[in-house]
């Protein structure tokens, strides 16, 4: 099964479409966006291997950095590697649908 993830980020007006794909020991990342920068960094990025879900010390937050630190593309690809993975229920993300960060002043 593939999961799949916006990132809506109407501040800076981009859209990123994530795929993850479970394929043996490995999350396969498609990255689809209209943001130069993650652009840059979906082409270093084209799997995940599982121990890397589990620490802040991955690849995802390594290129991360290439990025402004308010960006939430990075935190989308771990979301949808951790549903693609099962650490995350798959009903309760698809439930819920969103996680949000909401400006309230």
């Amino acid at each position: 099964m593939v999961t799949k993830v916006l990132a809506d980020t109407p501040v800076c007006g981009h859209k990123t479409f994530i795929t993850a794909e479970l394929v043996g020991d490995v999350v396969k990342i498609g990255i689809e966006t209209t943001c130069e920068e993650v652009k840059a960094i979906a082409k270093e990025l084209e799997a995940l291997r599982m121990e890397e879900l589990a620490t802040w010390e991955n690849r995802v937050y390594e290129l991360a950095k290439k990025l402004t630190p308010t960006c939430i593309v990075p935190s989308a690809i771990m979301n949808a590697a951790w549903v693609e993975a099962g650490l995350m229920s798959r009903y309760l993300a698809l439930e819920k649908k969103e996680q949000k960060i909401v400006f309230l002043e």
